[in-house]
């Protein structure tokens, strides 16, 4: 049986696999104005997801301190993003902290709020001509090692290139002004040729798109789906295993949630829910029961539900509710945020200015991240100074020799950490300084000829 409990009380609902009980906790933040967007990711770099939203009514940008134990502490980055609708964290400096890029619709800005290492946020403008912002995604388009942003906005899809430093410039690169009320926008390779490819959703011309990277960024539209009715949000995610990424998508008016099977870069449709939602909003793919497979977490404002579709393993889905309480559901997302291993659901809804989650009480531990890492990415080790042992961080798009290597100050090597072949997926490695010097050392992380990114550390004895 599948439980849903919340303070009010119990249901009890029939599931076609393991047991799951969502449990709906004392909420994040009731005063979200119109909360529109939820992200998460660990802020602080305790190893924690913490927790992030924009909200409209309030032009706010916060992020949500995990104390543990289910507790959070709320901190403003800003109530100056006026008509606040998306949020995304990412480290756009490369200086080893979490930065958070936003789009805002009523002052028509993506920006950018730059962590000087001790959370505190300054803003820094990437445009402020953005009509009606709706979306911003950040991810290294150009494969040269620091986060680019892609934004949706108006009829565009834009991305701005990310000239690099330490105060980093963006340039304004248009990708297309021809999707109508653009709601959404992802990057990832679609066509599996090694370079990154934009997707986005159409609301008002009724399609899905996709937009082929000829390896020096000059993009060439292609069809996803021509008749994808008012697809509000999109996702990619590899839902069949076959190493392509696959389209999932929202239609608000119909009730309905599609996937998109990718055949190299052909797609073919399949329901996954037709009608048991009231204007879903947003999906999310995660592996939720520990079974292997890519389930979805949904989000319907009109009926104000949180709910999951149960993957049988052959891409059949069976719905189940999570929480009928968030009013006007906008946005939902996924992260461990207890540390047992489960993916937790997470939620922002604009009816009841609401943040929420709700704890995933299922009787074992699971992949939290729910898909395989669609870009190779090495992380800041923590703690950071550290005396004398530290963790570190990266994960793997694509399977390859993997090398991570420490060096002095000197360029000289002074400890290789890894060496091997690797599959994709997430990975931590612990340093030991014990017998070296105090001082800054340098980790490299090398992924055949794909991939290489350098971060600094600090031993302090």
């Amino acid at each position: 049986m599948f439980k849903l409990v919340t303070g009010l009380f119990l249901l009890t609902l029939s599931v076609h696999a393991q047991s799951i009980i969502f449990i709906e906790k004392d909420e994040i933040s009731t005063n979200a104005q119109s909360a529109q967007a939820v992200f998460a990711c660990d802020m602080d770099g305790d190893f924690d997801n913490d927790v992030l939203s924009a909200s409209y009514s309030d032009d706010k940008i916060a992020w949500y301190e995990n104390r543990g134990g289910g507790n959070f502490v709320q901190h403003t980055i800003t109530t100056a993003a006026d008509g606040a609708m998306d949020v995304f964290a990412c480290d756009m400096d490369n200086d080893g902290d979490i930065d958070v890029v936003s789009a805002s619709a009523i002052d028509e800005t993506i920006a950018w709020y730059q962590n000087d290492g001790m959370l505190n946020f300054s803003m820094h403008l990437i445009s402020n001509t953005a009509h009606n912002a709706r979306s911003v995604y950040a991810w290294d388009v150009d494969g040269d090692g620091d986060r680019d942003v892609v934004a949706a906005y108006s009829s565009s899809i834009v991305w701005f290139i990310n000239q690099g430093g330490p105060f980093p410039a963006f340039v304004e690169d248009t990708i297309s002004t021809k999707v109508g009320s653009a709601r959404s926008a992802r990057a990832g390779d679609m066509d599996g040729d090694g370079d990154v490819d934009i997707v986005a959703a159409s609301y008002g011309g009724d399609s899905l798109v996709w937009f082929k990277n000829n390896g020096a960024q000059d993009f060439s539209e292609k069809v996803v789906e021509q008749y994808a009715y008012t697809p509000y949000s999109l996702s990619l995610a590899d839902m069949d295993g076959d190493g392509y990424l696959d389209v999932i998508a929202p239609d608000y008016s119909h009730d309905r949630i599609y996937w998109y099977e990718n055949k190299n870069a052909y797609f073919q449709e399949h329901l996954i829910s037709n009608g048991g939602l009231d204007g879903p909003t947003s999906v999310y793919p995660v592996d939720l029961d520990g079974d292997g497979d890519l389930d979805i977490l949904a989000a319907s404002d009109l009926d104000n539900m949180v709910s999951w579709f149960e993957n049988d393993g052959s891409n059949n889905f069976t719905q189940d509710t999570i929480s009928v309480h968030a009013q006007g559901a906008k946005s939902v997302y996924a992260a461990d945020l207890l540390g047992n291993g489960r993916p937790d659901a997470l939620s922002a809804s604009s009816g009841d200015n609401k943040i929420a989650w709700y704890e995933n009480s299922s009787a074992s531990a699971i992949n939290v991240s729910g898909l395989l890492p669609a870009q190779s990415e090495l992380f800041q080790n923590y703690p950071n100074p550290f005396n004398p042992t530290t963790s570190i961080r990266y994960q793997v798009a694509k399977q390859g020799n993997v090398q991570l290597i420490v060096y002095n100050a000197l360029g000289q090597k002074v400890k290789e950490l890894v060496n091997k072949e690797q599959p994709a997926g997430a990975y931590t490695v612990q340093m030991d300084g014990t017998g070296l010097a105090s001082g800054v050392y340098v980790y490299k992380l090398q992924i055949g000829n794909q991939f290489n990114q350098i971060k600094k550390m600090a031993l302090i004895k």
